[in-house]
């Protein structure tokens, strides 16, 4: 791991460091929680081809859903679930 400093503004501070005592670990973890989800959230978006995500497509057919008019949602729990992998 490589040390690195910040600063905050007191808001964020104490923000932060209620929200790691809420957790229950410390301050510069949940800052790496953060970090990662905010960083291998686009790279998990990156990393899937046209194709993968033209196979969203056929998650629509058939059935009583609204993915025509809900799509993003539709999109999102297709990702989360790995349908789109």
């Amino acid at each position: 791991m490589v040390r690195t400093q910040i600063y905050l503004p007191a808001s964020q501070h104490r923000a932060l460091k209620r929200e790691a005592k809420s957790a229950g670990v410390s301050m510069t973890e949940l800052i790496r929680q953060i970090v990662a989800e905010r960083i291998e959230g686009r790279q998990r978006v990156r990393v899937h081809d046209k194709e993968a995500v033209m196979r969203f497509v056929g998650l629509g057919d058939g059935g009583t859903g609204n993915t025509s008019e809900d799509h993003d949602r539709a999109l999102d729990d297709a990702f989360r679930a790995g349908d789109l992998r």
